[in-house]
């Protein structure tokens, strides 16, 4: 599981006129799904600036593959942000672009779940509770990882 965040995109949006927020935050979107696929990420949802990515459905390498793609994605995805970064200064936005990234590594239930009249494909468990805590608790532009990702990938 994969959360990231933009720091302080609320004042973004409070500066920004509608047309330019909207390009931003499309541009920004995109190059982190184009990232994502890229690695075999399924991008569950946005929400707003946020991103929340899973990995092993609907197709998987395996456990060890997964994670090691995931933290693969994520520190590409900061190398993007420079560039993004760059971008987002040629078109007067003065705010930095500071993501904050939260990486856990465990067995989720994945499919449609919602109302009666409104299905998602999304991904539910307690891993991915635990994935979003770490991105809210990481640091700007840090991707924080579980114990558990961090004992797979360690042997790479």
């Amino acid at each position: 599981m994969f959360f990231s965040d933009i720091k302080g995109f609320t004042t973004i949006t409070e500066i920004l006129e509608p047309e330019k927020l909207t390009e931003v935050i499309t541009f920004y979107l995109t190059e982190m799904t184009n990232i994502a696929h890229e690695y075999g990420g399924t991008v569950d949802k946005y929400i707003g600036d946020a991103i929340m990515i899973f990995f092993g459905d609907p197709n998987t390498n395996g456990v060890e593959s997964d994670a090691i793609n995931c933290v693969s994605m994520a520190l590409k995805m900061q190398k993007r942000l420079i560039q993004i970064r760059k971008k987002w200064q040629m078109l007067g936005i003065t705010q930095s672009l500071e993501v904050r990234m939260g990486i856990h590594t465990d067995v989720c239930t994945v499919g449609n779940f919602g109302s009666n009249d409104r299905l998602d494909y999304t991904v539910l468990g307690n891993g991915v509770n635990l994935a979003s805590r770490l991105e809210s608790l990481a640091d700007p532009n840090q991707i924080l990882i579980s114990e558990n990702t961090f004992n797979i990938i360690k042997k790479i």
